[in-house]
């Protein structure tokens, strides 16, 4: 199973560095739930737009909520193409096995009408409180301008499809055992993923996952062989390197993003983890 892991770890590599893809595997059923997330930071979001609007959390849940209107839509077809209701564009292709829907694969931070995304963008800020000059920034660092039809990038697209089909068949029951320590720690993971751009804690990863934070500890630092808090802040330091390096962003607005409301100490934890400053950090690895 690792090597078939591999391979579509290697794959999504590929689509993202060839074709400029941002693309993430959404699998709202769990089939799949456990191997996924040994190749987690591939699976999260890399689309910082919508990373920064769900760190309120009533846009995460709204966010979750339409991932299952996308699969009343994939009932009908393989896949379509649309706009959220943030204003963000993006392919949909659906993940299924002997007519059994597993999940889908998404290609965001898509921009197709500009001036529809900016009045839904509006939208969201009246509803939600966000300034709109702060989030017309976050969106125009993220989004990468297309004019392609849905069928454009299914003969790339379609391959990982049937990669992570694979990957069912191989796994057959993902969650036989639901209360075993390594379904529990994949949970950790993706409560993880899901959250590290907040002021995350263990108490909080305890209380979604109806854990005691001790017992939470300590399955992921047997795991692991590390304490909660340093995974944490390594995702952090690993998200900050993909915008110091593919955005303008201060670094104050970086540490923001990523989880740190101290711009000093978010520099003292990168390098501390990536052993160089942030600002050299962009310095040596942006492109001109």
């Amino acid at each position: 199973m690792d090597e078939l892991l591999n391979q579509i770890k290697d794959y999504i590599n590929f689509l993202e560095k060839t074709f400029g893809l941002d693309v993430s595997v959404c699998d709202t059923n769990e089939r799949l739930f456990c191997p996924l997330m040994k190749i987690a930071p591939l699976n999260s979001h890399k689309n910082f737009y919508c990373t920064f609007l769900k760190k309120n959390p009533r846009i995460q849940k709204e966010c979750v909520a339409k991932q299952y209107t996308i699969r009343s839509r994939l009932n009908a077809t393989d896949c379509f193409e649309g706009m959220c209701y943030a204003g963000m564009y993006e392919y949909v292709y659906k993940i299924s096995h002997d007519n059994e829907y597993l999940g889908f694969i998404s290609i965001s931070s898509l921009e197709n009408n500009r001036q529809k995304s900016l009045k839904r963008m509006r939208a969201i800020c009246e509803k939600y409180g966000f300034k709109y000059g702060e989030l017309l920034k976050i969106y125009d660092n993220t989004v990468k301008k297309t004019d392609k039809s849905i069928d454009y990038y299914k003969p790339v697209i379609k391959p990982l499809c049937s990669l992570i089909e694979l990957l069912y068949i191989k796994i057959n029951n993902p969650v036989e055992n639901e209360k075993s320590d390594d379904y529990i720690f994949n949970r950790i993971l993706s409560y993880i993923i899901e959250n590290y751009n907040t002021d995350i804690k263990i108490e909080d990863i305890a209380s979604a996952l109806h854990y005691s934070k001790y017992y939470i500890s300590h399955i992921f630092t047997q795991k692991r062989n590390m304490p909660i808090v340093f995974h944490i802040n390594d995702l952090r330091v690993q998200k900050a390197k993909e915008l110091l390096v593919k955005t303008n962003f201060s670094i104050t607005e970086i540490a923001y993003q990523v989880g740190f409301n101290d711009s000093n100490y978010f520099t003292s934890i990168f390098k501390k983890y990536a052993k160089i400053t942030p600002m050299k950090y962009r310095k040596a690895h942006k492109t001109k």
